[in-house]
């Protein structure tokens, strides 16, 4: 399709020229259309490498319709695109993840004013204790 034609190319940028595309095509046809391309480390994120003559076969099977479709998240989805779905979903995660931090808050304000209360309670039971047992202790002695 493009101008140069070398045996290997090394990049999404050198796949999507050789294509004249955006990168984010290839890579949406890679993802999508299950375009030839080769990571030598196997990793999804890991540089790419494609074989002209591959991508030429593929294109082949290939209808312009299938190429020129919209990506998947842009499709329509309900009201609304993937995109926007999962847009509202982060929005109401974030307001409930807000929610139960202000809930865990106040909980946990109340929970150390009853420690508080009951370190209270505790010292004034042992203050009342060693009273009471001085007193004895002073009686006895008497």
């Amino acid at each position: 399709m493009g101008p140069q034609k070398s045996n290997l190319l090394n990049s999404w940028k050198e796949i999507a020229n050789y294509l004249d595309r955006g990168v984010r095509t290839v890579q949406r046809w890679e993802l999508e259309l299950a375009m030839p391309v080769r990571r030598p480390r196997s990793h999804s994120r890991s540089p790419v490498l494609a074989l002209p003559e591959e991508i030429d076969a593929w294109l082949r099977t290939k209808s312009p319709r299938e190429l020129n479709r919209p990506a998947q998240w842009a499709k329509p989805h309900g009201n609304g695109s993937i995109l926007s779905d999962s847009m509202r979903q982060s929005e109401e995660l974030r307001q409930r993840c807000e929610t139960l931090r202000n809930e865990n808050y106040v909980a946990v304000a109340h929970l150390l004013q009853k420690v508080d209360s009951i370190r209270l309670s505790l010292s004034a039971n042992d203050a009342a204790r060693r009273t009471s047992s001085n007193g004895r202790q002073h009686s006895a002695a008497a």
